[in-house]
């Protein structure tokens, strides 16, 4: 199991090192780039602590950071999914606001006790908003690619199942979401 975890650690460090680079806010750029640089960063400095963790048996915070990866960073990703699924292009600003409410939505799963379903309420949002953009027919690989990821990272990411897997969920819900964006992007240039 600690093979598992570790893998997944250095996978989320990749991606997430490959969005940071993909989705740097720059002027130029939609307000989704920053939403979406803002969970990989998120992602990014939860791998960091926990492969420190693994390896180096160095705590830094890791629990708390995993939180904000695993409740903060996956519905942030799942607003840009359903926003760019409607066209909807807000700026920056509006994304600092939704980061907000996404924190607000935390405290309440927090206080109700219902947290652990937080992430596969995310990742459902993001199948449905690929669902509702893909084209008719599934005629391009990556689509396909995109929505077998999110539907595992929603199946893997339900608690109490026997194959409750959160951090690999989150390592497939980033990967799918990232190829996602990327489509996205190149389809709006």
């Amino acid at each position: 199991m600690e093979i598992i975890s570790l893998l997944t650690s250095i996978g989320l460090l990749i991606i997430s090192a490959l969005m940071l680079k993909s989705w740097l806010p720059r002027q130029t750029a939609p307000g989704w780039y920053s939403a979406v640089f803002c969970a990989a960063l998120l992602m990014g400095c939860y791998s960091i602590s926990d492969l420190s963790q693994q390896l180096l048996q160095i705590d830094l915070a890791a629990s708390w950071l995993q939180q904000l990866a695993w409740y903060a960073g996956a519905p942030l990703l799942a607003f840009v999914s359903l926003a760019l699924a409607f066209n909807i292009d807000w700026p920056k600003e509006a994304w600092g606001r939704i980061l907000l409410g996404v924190c607000g939505i935390y405290w309440l799963a927090q206080q109700g006790q219902v947290l652990e379903y937080l992430l596969p309420a995310a990742f459902g949002l993001c199948l449905a908003a690929q669902l509702k953009s893909q084209s008719s027919r599934l005629t391009d690989p990556l689509e396909l690619y995109v929505l077998i990821l999110m539907l595992s990272a929603l199946v893997i990411s339900i608690p109490g199942t026997a194959f409750s897997m959160p951090a690999v969920a989150i390592l497939a819900g980033f990967i799918g979401c990232h190829l996602g964006f990327t489509k996205q992007a190149k389809s709006l240039s």
